[in-house]
C-alpha cells in the first residue's frame, strides 16, 4: 500500500516533471542544514515555519513532542523574539545570596558535569568563574538540551543570553541582565547565574531520565512495544514513515514499499494477539452456542430428571436385592459354621462316653472271678476285637488322611467356585441384567448362589443354570447383537449424511467466493462510477467558476459599456442555470447509483445469511 497519495504535505509544482538532475524540489527551497548522508536528521519541532509551509506539514506539532532516539531533531531554537508587552518579573524564591546554598548549588552542578564527562570547569573556577569560562559552561549545558542550537561564535554571548533561556522557557529569565555577562563572578550577578546554571542542569538531568524512561510520549519507534494501543505509539510510526517516504519521495520515488513493508509489520505484529484471542472468542462462542442448541434440542430438563429418578429408583431396588442375595449367603454360612461347631461338640462328647465306658468294662473284667477256660477265651476274643480294632483305626486315620488332603482341594475349588460367581453377579450388575430386568428383556432371575454346606449335590448350587439361566441370557445375546446391528446401521447412515453437508457446506462456499467476486467486481464499478462523477462534478465546478468569473466580467463590462447588456447577462445567467440543473441532475443520478448498490450490496448480504441459516439448520437437523 501507498500512503502518500493521502498525505497533507502539499505536493511541490516539480513533482510533475523531474529537473535535470533527476530530483525534485522542495517548495521549501534548498535546506538550511540538510542532513548528511544516512543520518535521517528531521526539522526542529520548535522552528519558526513562518516562512517554510513545507516544514510546516511533515513536523509534528511542538506540544507534547519530544525528541526520538532514532533521528537527530533540529534546533529549538525560534528565531528572533517577536515584539510583545514586556511580562511581568517573577522573583526567584530560592535562598540564592545563602553561601551554603550556593556551596550545594555549586557541588550538584560539578556531579553532574563529571557524570557527563565535562572537565573543563574545575571547582575553583566555578568559584570565581571567568566571561570564558562561563560562555564555555553555558553553550555546554544549552546544547545537552538542544545538540542543534545555532550557536554563533563570531557573536557575543549577550546576543544568544536571552533568547537561549526564553526558548529554555527559564522562568525567571527577566531577571537576568545580558550585561552582568562581562563579570559574571561579581558578587551582584553570580548568584543569579548560579541559579540559572543549576536550574538548566535540573532540566539537563530531567531530560536524561526522561529519554532513558522509555516513556510513550518519547514517540521513538524502536521502544514500540509488540502489543500497543497508545496514540502517542501510533503517531510516531506515522512520523517515521512520512519522514523516510518524504526524503525519498523528494529524491524522485514515487512508491515505498520497504517503508510500507516495515509500517505493515508493525501492525500484523499488533493484531496477531487480537486476531488470536478474536479467534479463541469465536471458538467459545460456538462453543456456547453448540451447548445452546443441545440444551434445547435435548428433552426438558423435568422429563431427564424423571427418567433419572427411575433409574436411581431400578439401581436402589437392585441394590437392595443385591444385600438380601449377600445378607443370604452370611446366613448361610453362619449356619454352616455353627452346624460344624455342633458336629464337634458331638464328637467330643461321644469320644468322652467312649472313654468312660472303657474305664467301665476294664473295671468290671477285674472284679469279675472268671475260670481259665473263659478267661482264655475272653483273651482270644480280646486280641481279635484288638485286631479288629486296631484295623478299623488304620481305616480310620486313613480316612481321616484322605480327608485332610482333599478339604484343601475342597475348600479351594469352593472358593474359585464363590469367586467365580461373585464374578457373574458383578458382571450381572454391569450389563444391567441384575433383577428386575428391563423390558423387553425377559423377566427372569439370572443369579446364582452356592451352598457348600448342602447334604445332596443338587442343593450345591442354586439356580437352574440348563434350563433357565443358559437359554435366558442367549436370549440376551440375541436382543444385544440385533440392537448393535442397528446401532451400527445408524452410524453408517449419520456419516453418510455428513459427507453429504460437507459437500452441501462446500458447494455453499464456492457459491459465496463467487458472489463475493461479483460483489468486488461491483465495488470496483462503484468506485470507477464515483470516481468519473469526482471528475464530471470538478470539471462542472471549474466550468461554472468560469461562467461565474464571465458574468462578473460582463457586468463590469456592461457597466463600462452600457451597450448589449441584459442580453448578454440572460444569456450568461440562463447557461448558468444550465451548469446548475446540470450539476443537480448528475448529483441526483450519483446518489442513486450508489443508492442501488447499496440495496445490492444489502441484497447480496441477506442472500449469504439466508443460506448459511439453510446450511446451519440442516447442520444442526443431522
Amino acid at each position: 500500500m501507498s500512503y502518500h497519495r493521502q498525505s497533507s504535505i502539499p505536493v511541490p509544482p516539480s513533482a510533475m516533471k523531474k529537473s535535470a538532475n533527476g530530483m525534485r524540489m522542495s517548495m521549501g527551497g534548498p535546506p538550511q542544514r540538510g542532513p548528511m548522508p544516512g543520518t535521517g536528521q528531521r526539522p526542529s519541532m520548535y522552528r519558526s515555519q513562518n516562512g517554510n509551509p513545507l516544514l510546516q506539514s511533515v513536523s509534528k506539532a511542538a506540544i507534547g513532542r519530544t525528541p526520538m532516539k532514532s533521528a537527530r531533531r533540529g534546533s529549538t531554537w525560534m528565531g528572533a523574539p517577536l515584539p510583545s508587552s514586556q511580562p511581568p518579573q517573577q522573583k526567584d524564591p530560592r535562598p540564592l545570596r545563602d553561601r551554603a546554598f550556593q556551596a550545594q548549588l555549586r557541588r550538584e552542578i560539578l556531579a553532574w558535569l563529571h557524570s557527563v564527562g565535562f572537565n573543563e570547569v574545575s571547582a575553583q573556577a566555578l568559584a570565581s568563574i571567568t566571561g570564558k569560562d562561563f560562555r564555555m559552561l553555558f553553550e555546554f549545558v544549552i546544547s545537552q538540551l538542544d545538540p542543534n542550537y545555532p550557536f554563533d561564535p563570531q557573536k557575543k554571548l549577550e546576543e544568544h543570553f536571552i533568547p537561549a533561556l526564553t526558548c529554555m522557557h527559564y522562568p525567571y529569565v527577566n531577571s537576568l541582565d545580558p550585561r552582568w555577562l562581562a563579570a559574571p563572578a561579581s558578587m551582584h550577578c553570580w548568584p543569579a547565574l548560579l541559579g540559572m546554571l543549576h536550574w538548566l542542569v535540573e532540566v539537563c538531568k530531567a531530560k536524561e531520565l526522561y529519554m532513558s524512561s522509555g516513556d510513550p510520549t518519547l514517540q521513538d519507534p524502536d521502544n514500540i512495544p509488540q502489543h500497543f494501543n497508545s496514540e502517542d505509539h501510533h503517531t510516531a510510526l506515522a512520523f517515521q514513515y512520512l519522514d523516510t517516504t518524504y526524503q525519498l519521495y523528494l529524491e524522485g520515488e514515487d512508491t515505498f514499499p520497504k517503508q510500507d513493508e516495515i509500517l505493515q509489520g508493525y501492525y500484523d505484529r499488533k493484531n496477531a494477539k487480537i486476531l488470536e484471542e478474536l479467534d479463541q472468542t469465536k471458538m467459545q462462542l460456538k462453543a456456547v452456542k453448540d451447548e445452546y442448541e443441545s440444551l434445547r434440542d435435548s428433552a426438558p430438563p423435568l422429563e431427564k430428571l424423571l427418567i433419572d429418578s427411575e433409574n436411581v429408583k431400578r439401581d436402589e431396588k437392585k441394590l437392595q436385592e443385591m444385600l438380601r442375595h449377600r445378607e443370604s449367603r452370611k446366613v448361610a454360612l453362619e449356619t454352616a459354621i455353627k452346624d460344624e461347631e455342633e458336629r464337634i461338640v458331638t464328637g467330643l462328647r461321644n469320644l468322652e462316653r467312649l472313654r468312660q465306658e472303657e474305664a467301665h468294662y476294664q473295671s468290671v473284667l477285674e472284679t469279675q472271678n472268671l475260670s481259665p477256660e473263659e478267661v482264655q477265651k475272653m483273651n482270644a476274643d480280646h486280641q481279635t476285637l484288638q485286631h479288629t480294632l486296631e484295623d478299623l483305626r488304620k481305616k480310620l486315620s486313613e480316612t481321616h488322611r484322605l480327608v485332610g488332603q482333599l478339604e484343601p482341594t475342597a475348600t479351594n475349588r469352593i472358593a474359585d467356585a464363590e469367586e467365580s460367581l461373585d464374578v457373574y453377579t458383578n458382571l450381572l450388575i454391569q450389563l444391567a441384567l441384575f433383577p428386575p430386568l428391563k423390558p423387553p428383556l425377559p423377566d427372569v432371575d439370572l443369579r446364582m448362589t452356592l451352598n457348600p454346606a448342602a447334604n445332596a449335590p443338587s442343593d450345591i448350587l442354586r439356580g437352574d443354570v440348563w434350563g433357565v439361566i443358559k437359554p435366558n441370557l442367549n436370549k440376551i445375546k440375541e436382543v444385544k447383537m440385533k440392537e448393535r446391528a442397528g446401532v451400527e446401521t445408524e452410524r453408517i447412515d449419520v456419516d453418510e449424511a455428513l459427507e453429504a453437508e460437507a459437500q452441501a457446506v462446500e458447494d455453499v462456499e464456492g457459491e459465496i467466493l463467487k458472489i463475493e467476486q461479483d460483489l468486488g467486481a461491483l465495488n470496483e464499478q462503484t468506485d470507477t462510477l464515483r470516481e468519473t462523477t469526482q471528475h464530471e462534478a470538478l470539471i462542472i465546478h471549474e466550468e461554472i467558476t468560469r461562467l461565474q468569473r464571465d458574468l462578473a466580467q460582463a457586468k463590469n463590462e456592461a457597466y463600462q459599456n452600457g451597450v448589449g447588456v441584459r442580453a448578454r447577462l440572460g444569456g450568461l445567467e440562463i447557461q448558468y442555470k444550465e451548469q446548475v440543473e446540470r450539476v443537480n441532475r448528475l448529483k441526483e443520478e450519483t446518489v442513486r447509483t450508489i443508492l442501488k448498490n447499496c440495496n445490492d450490496i444489502g441484497a447480496f448480504k441477506r442472500e449469504v445469511e439466508r443460506r448459511l441459516n439453510i446450511v446451519k439448520v440442516a447442520a444442526g437437523n443431522n
